[in-house]
């Protein structure tokens, strides 16, 4: 019925890649709960950052979507560690889901590990795209 906005939202690996993939169908007009003309313009880069409308667009430097992502990847990336990218041209949706506020709310690693985990799940994407 609603969600509480100071945590966010929460799922499993699975419910997150589906909502990832569902909207990257939509974009390309494929047949979803939404059309191209709800989700393109959430995606839209902006002037002066990479905040798009409804999420991140990834930055040239030090991106926490890693460095194998394409220059149009936006995604999300969640206070409690929860993050997922979605590349429009390659059509590859990622996702991690990590508890980044253990032990407190300071700890900063996830900083240095979502390239690195984005990265290769990107690739292990692609092999399973590839057959």
């Amino acid at each position: 019925r609603g969600a509480s906005g100071h945590a966010g939202l929460f799922g499993t690996a699975r419910a997150v890649i589906q909502f990832a993939a569902t909207f990257l169908d939509a974009l390309h007009g494929r047949k979803t709960p939404w059309g191209s003309h709800d989700v393109s313009p959430l995606v839209v880069a902006r002037e002066g950052g990479t905040m798009r409308a409804g999420f991140d667009g990834k930055s040239e430097e030090k991106s926490s979507a890693g460095g194998l992502m394409g220059k149009n990847a936006f995604g999300h990336l969640g206070f409690t560690g929860t993050s997922f990218w979605i590349d429009p041209d390659a059509q590859t949706v990622v996702t991690l889901l990590t508890n980044r506020v253990h032990p407190t709310r300071d700890h900063q690693a996830i900083r240095d590990a979502r390239p690195i985990a984005h990265d290769a799940l990107y690739r292990r994407a692609l092999e399973l795209a590839e057959g």
